[in-house]
């Protein structure tokens, strides 16, 4: 994709915008660490809240929502929608918890809350391991996205992509610290915010979308418009709203969505003037990341179906992109690049703007803790001002190299990493919660936690990966109605070998597309090589498709009884029956679906016969623009588009009708194949089969989508049993820490009645606030639902209003500002202290 001149200007005007906010503040960021790490605990509740908003809205995340809604729907959003309820627990009971604190960084809290060598442990621990390995790794993922645009908008290599994009950040992060984040957050956000707005607008105005109204109505995008999961099959509503509602949310930490607060989160209330500003700035914060944010990114993501509906259309219009980054969230990006001179320029800006808000946060964020927490505490507790900024200026530099390295190496796409992230926190959220209000939670709690849920993690995605986690639960009886148990143990055991014997050619498959992949890019220089390369890449590709798919243990079954559904159905025949009667019409179903079979295959052969013209036309070119050349790859690109439409069609009359008019087999000798036939009558071609011990599972693929509900609950449970347990096991913290905590923070209730009344035995009054008889938790919680209720409301307001379904829109708005009028009202009544902190 080329950018105009316009295009650069602009670009080139942001970047000095964003330099000039870092320099400005350099000055006044360099006096002290807290000046250069909490802007001296001055902040506005407005300033922050669009900082915070800014920081989560990164080039991945539109990247990451079109994943999940082309993968999966609309409804996919829920894995983050469900958060929403740890940051409404987070704005109306954590937020003056936290800024009470006066810690510098939430890592500070752990020796504030606990005691003795356990405490400074686990303090120095989590502030190397999260401020520099789980923060990088969520640079990496946003980095991640920052190559894929640069190789689709601007077409250069990944490592060209993290250098630009890096540098302008590290400059004002380095220089300015939080204060020119949040001041760049500020003028970063109102840019991406317009951005992602008119990038929405441009991808309704393709031709091959023709309007909002034609989109919504799209046969291809219909069927991914719900936000709420089909509640006929629990397999749908369970692992898509359930999990993530009734257990992601206060389980499993992640960054900016801490159960009980925490990370940049947490640095920004604790940047804030007072409690009141604190709240303000997290209630605005997650109002604008789900209420109002999303829909322009699902917008986007619903054209891409309709305009890249494979990324096999997505490839053969950009040539240039990566195979390692070919995944289903670059589709974000690939309709960025339909914008016009000027406005693709500032929508560019945008993603870059997004790109270096959240980047320069982590790098703020990550320096602060190995600042703060490690040198400072460990390392050189004498250390000067000056030279804690110093430090601090150092260490943003290493985190964005490290982050680079992430990004370059093994990371792929934004689900993959998000997943990840999950994973390595579950079962640890309660922890952060509970540990305000119980007195008995201590530092041994959080540093076995931590310790459990990362082993587990690690064992589960390493050790047991997605198909044992699929063989832990294919044979219980709460899936059986999906599952068809095959007893045949020779039948296994010849499946399992045959599949054996595949995989060292599989593997050689995959060394031959590694090999291929290395020459593309070895040739990337010349646009005419490049494709040359390309073509023996896609080739080998295929060849390893298509053994690795013939060699499937749900293959190699139907390969045993002779059984091909497709090759069965003959509709051409059928039709030329049907048609000798009288009452037979073309809406006939078989009629129907003989007419897309054959305009599937005209559609397939022309593709073909043009894939064979583009080779002759490219190794005869002289040059990557001839114009023979130029007019076969145009040609290749239409035909691609019509074989992907074909399909889509014939796919959807397939899965709907296909097993229902298929004839006999030759099979009906085999045992099982009675009901094999009638479980595939019943859940149609999307089967697959699995081999346990020496039975095979036939199963409908659904039950899939319970694979990462189910790592989850195993990392949830396990950890939380070891870590009540350690808890009961180990010494709490020392008196006098449990008091000056209390008397700092005075969060009350329950869990502190026993510390409370030694302390008043021993004639030292705690709570001098009467937080244990007059204890807010109560009004708190019932503000959360509230504002749960209001921002819901206004997510799928909104969404109503995209959807045409103006009555629906109106209701909800409207119970969305009542919602927001109970909470005003009650605000006064959770305890805020007004007065400054400090």
């Amino acid at each position: 994709m080329q950018l105009a001149g316009i295009d650069w200007i602009i670009i080139g005007v942001f970047f000095a915008a964003i330099i000039l906010i870092g320099l400005i503040v350099s000055r006044a960021a360099g006096k002290s660490s807290a000046d250069f790490f909490l802007g001296g605990r001055s902040m506005p509740w407005w300033l922050l809240g669009v900082s915070m908003v800014a920081c989560t809205f990164s080039c991945d995340t539109p990247n990451l929502v079109t994943g999940m809604v082309r993968n999966g729907g609309v409804v996919a959003n829920w894995g983050w929608w469900a958060f929403l309820i740890t940051g409404m627990v987070t704005v109306f009971i954590y937020a003056q918890l936290w800024r009470r604190s006066k810690v510098m960084t939430d890592l500070e809290f752990y020796e504030l809350r606990y005691s003795g060598k356990s405490a400074a442990f686990i303090r120095g621990f989590r502030s190397l391991y999260l401020g520099i390995f789980f923060n990088c790794l969520i640079m990496g993922t946003v980095t991640l996205a920052a190559i894929k645009i640069g190789q689709v908008i601007f077409d250069v290599e990944p490592w060209v992509a993290v250098l630009a994009g890096s540098i302008g950040v590290v400059i004002y992060a380095t220089a300015g610290g939080i204060k020119s984040c949040i001041w760049a957050d500020f003028f970063q956000y109102s840019i991406a915010m317009f951005g992602a707005v008119y990038a929405a607008i441009v991808a309704c105005q393709q031709p091959e979308v023709g309007g909002l109204s034609q989109l919504i109505t799209h046969q291809d995008v219909a069927g991914k418009l719900s936000w709420m999961p089909d509640f006929s099959t629990w397999l749908a509503w369970v692992p898509l709203l359930l999990i993530p509602v009734a257990v992601q949310w206060w389980s499993v930490w992640y960054p900016g969505a801490e159960p009980g607060g925490g990370g940049y989160i947490a640095q920004r209330m604790l940047s804030a003037k007072d409690e009141k500003n604190a709240i303000g700035a997290t209630l605005f914060f997650n109002f604008m990341h789900y209420g109002m944010r999303p829909w322009p990114w699902i917008i986007v993501a619903l054209a891409s179906i309709v305009c890249y509906p494979t990324l096999e259309s997505i490839k053969s219009e950009f040539p240039g992109i990566d195979p390692t980054y070919l995944k289903s969230d670059i589709a974000y990006p690939v309709m960025i690049s339909k914008l016009g001179p000027g406005l693709l320029g500032l929508v560019v800006a945008s993603l870059i703007a997004a790109y270096m808000s959240t980047i320069g946060t982590h790098l703020n964020w990550g320096s602060s803790y190995v600042v703060n927490d490690w040198y400072k505490r460990f390392m050189k507790p004498d250390a000067s001002e000056k030279e804690l900024v110093t430090v601090g200026r150092l260490c943003t530099v290493i985190l964005m190299a490290i982050a680079a390295m992430f990004a370059l190496t093994f990371l792929e796409d934004a689900n993959q990493a998000f997943e990840i992230l999950l994973l390595s926190g579950a079962g640890t959220g309660a922890i952060y919660i509970m540990r305000w209000f119980w007195w008995r939670i201590n530092a041994w709690t959080e540093i076995v936690a931590m310790i459990a849920a990362t082993i587990i993690a690690f064992w589960i995605v390493l050790g047991v990966g997605n198909t044992g986690t699929l063989k832990w639960y294919v044979n219980n009886s709460s899936v059986s109605e999906y599952v068809l148990k095959i007893d045949d143990a020779a039948l296994a055991d010849s499946i399992s070998e045959k599949m054996d014997n595949s995989s060292k050619k599989a593997g050689e498959f995959a060394q031959a597309v590694q090999e291929k992949v290395s020459v593309w890019r070895l040739s990337k220089e010349d646009k005419l090589e490049r494709d040359r390369s390309r073509l023996v890449y896609d080739k080998a590709l295929a060849e390893q498709e298509s053994f690795a798919k013939a060699n499937t243990a749900i293959s190699l079954l139907k390969d045993s009884a002779n059984i091909s559904y497709e090759e069965q159905i003959k509709p051409e025949e059928q039709v030329a029956e049907l048609l000798k009667e009288t009452d037979i019409s073309y809406d006939n179903v078989v009629v129907q679906f003989a007419l897309l079979t054959k305009n599937k295959e005209r559609a397939t052969d022309e593709l073909i016969r043009l894939e064979k013209s583009y080779e002759a036309a490219l190794e005869n070119a002289k040059s990557y623009e001839d114009a023979e050349l130029t007019a076969a790859r145009e040609s290749r690109k239409e035909a691609q588009k019509a074989a992907d439409e074909a399909a889509a069609e014939y796919k959807r009359y397939f899965d709907k009708y296909g097993t229902s008019i298929a004839v006999s087999t030759n099979a009906d000798s085999v045992l099982w194949f009675a009901d094999f036939n009638k479980f595939v009558e019943k859940f149609g071609t999307g089967i697959k089969a699995i081999i346990k011990g020496h039975t095979l599972y036939v199963y409908d693929s659904r039950i899939e989508d319970l694979k990462f509900s189910v790592q989850l609950l195993v990392c949830v449970i396990i950890v939380s049993i070891v870590w009540v347990v350690t808890t009961l096991v180990t010494k709490p913290a020392d008196k006098e820490t449990l008091r000056n905590f209390y008397k700092l923070c005075h969060p009350g209730g329950p869990g502190w009645k026993k510390v409370v009344l030694e302390a008043k035995a021993e004639g030292l009054d705690i709570d001098q606030k009467n937080a244990i008889g007059d204890w807010k938790l109560p009004i708190q919680i019932l503000c959360v639902f509230m504002g749960c209720i209001a921002i819901y409301s206004s997510l799928f307001s909104i969404g109503n209003f995209v959807y045409g379904n103006m009555s629906w829109g109106i209701i909800l708005a409207i119970v969305s500002f009542g919602a927001t009028l109970v909470l005003f009202r009650m605000f006064d009544k959770i305890g805020v202290e007004t007065e400054s902190s400090d």
